[in-house]
């Protein structure tokens, strides 16, 4: 039987002193100790990892007020539309206490005139007057007094029918229409609200107001709040007695005749006897 020989090759790799070696016949009584050792790592327990909660702060976003927007009220300028003024006739220049027709007192004296030339033509006479002396409230055109007015500067328009219009101002380019006197000499005739004018007698008209006494045939009345001058063909206004005594009387109704209409301010003559 062949006596084989383990080399001390893996008595190396147990080992063992190099070397060493023993048959294949040969029991061995030495109890190789074991080389296995059991490496007992301890468990390495990696306390759990609790993250803390992550609240995160409610994002609130601040509230994102748009301001109204605020479109304002879109408002068409007005519509400055002229007034219509429908052609003017002889009819509509009513005789009146504050005016002529649809003119009052106050409107420019230029414009006044424009406007009466249609109906009536242009004008037969305009006079512009300065009155630059002053007279107990009143403006006169010389230190006399024969002739005031109630402003520094005065125009007077007459037309051919009779009509005259007077503007009154501080200067001659700011007159305003202050006055109007009817003397009705032709036609067209001009009428006062209730059909009055020159030629009409006081018993046509029995609402007229007619004043007791005036100067001789002369006397004065109202109608409609317009001044009227009165001419009477039979009983005087106002006469004298022998004695030299003035006597006022009021004539017959049908004796009394309208023969001028006046309203507003206009020149005057304070030393006129009657």
């Amino acid at each position: 039987m062949a006596v084989v020989k383990r080399c001390g090759a893996l008595v190396l790799a147990l080992g063992l002193v190099a070397g060493a070696c023993t048959r294949d016949d040969e029991v061995s009584t030495a109890t190789l100790p074991s080389t296995s050792v059991a490496s007992t790592v301890p468990a390495t327990t990696a306390p759990p990892t609790t993250a803390p909660p992550t609240t995160a702060p409610p994002t609130t976003a601040p509230p994102t007020t748009v301001p109204p927007t605020t479109v304002p009220p879109t408002t068409a300028p007005p519509t400055t539309t002229p007034p219509t003024t429908a052609a003017l006739t002889v009819a509509s220049l009513i005789l009146m206490s504050d005016g002529i027709g649809p003119f009052r007192f106050g409107v420019p004296g230029a414009d006044l005139i424009t406007q009466l030339s249609g109906p009536l033509g242009p004008p037969s006479s305009d006079t512009t007057i300065d009155y630059p002396v002053a007279i107990d409230g009143r403006f006169a055109r010389d230190e006399f007094g024969d002739e005031v007015f109630t402003h520094p500067v005065g125009r007077g328009t007459c037309f051919g029918n009779g009509l005259c219009v007077y503007s009154g101002g501080p200067t001659a380019a700011d007159v305003v229409f202050v006055g109007w006197n009817f003397a009705g000499a032709v036609p067209p005739a001009l009428t006062t609200p209730t059909g009055v004018t020159t030629g009409s007698r006081w018993s046509e008209f029995p609402t007229m107001s007619v004043g007791e006494g005036g100067c001789y045939q002369e006397g004065s009345g109202t109608i409609d709040g317009v001044e009227l001058s009165i001419v009477s063909e039979g009983t005087p206004f106002g006469s004298f007695d022998a004695a030299g005594n003035y006597i006022a009387a009021r004539p017959d109704p049908a004796d009394a005749v309208v023969v001028n209409m006046l309203a507003g301010e206009q020149p005057g003559f304070p030393f006129i006897d009657c």
